[in-house]
């Protein structure tokens, strides 16, 4: 029995899930890079040239290995996962004090742990908005005049 082992460039379609279908490789990498990622950790018989697996080496350093395709190693997308989680966890003033000590040290930040920062400080910002409904001052209100870190 012979395998077949299909090499994707960037201009290649992504055809493997229907929420991306019909995108090529390199729209991909440049808005959503986590599934492309994805498929190369899931889908045994999907290859990436050179210029893709460099791209995704340098973006996911801590966590990618090659793959000898036709594989799979689902194993290292769950660490991938696994790392963003618990940034997830954190509060918003845990994960503005771990990005200032890191740029304080003149250390790199870590691409999830900016990604982390932002969820937190956009869902923050819109429970502290009047769209909706509740303000910063509402909530001080209830709170007997204490205010919200």
């Amino acid at each position: 029995m012979k395998i077949f082992k299909r090499t994707l460039t960037p201009k290649s379609k992504w055809e493997f899930s229907r929420k991306y279908q019909g995108y090529t490789i390199q729209q991909l990498l440049e808005f959503h890079p986590v599934t492309v990622y994805w498929g190369y950790c899931y889908l045994e018989k999907i290859d990436y040239n050179e210029e893709i697996l460099t791209f995704l080496k340098d973006k996911y350093k801590d966590f990618f290995v090659e793959i000898k395709k036709p594989n799979i190693d689902k194993e290292q997308f769950q660490n991938l996962l696994g790392a963003r989680t618990q940034y997830d966890k954190m509060s918003y003033e845990m994960l503005k004090n771990k990005i200032a000590y890191r740029k304080i040290k003149g250390l790199e930040v870590n691409p999830n742990l900016l990604e982390a920062f932002r969820n937190k400080r956009s869902t923050r910002i819109t429970v502290l908005t009047k769209k909706s409904g509740i303000t910063k001052g509402s909530l001080q209100r209830k709170n007997q005049g204490h205010t919200i870190k």
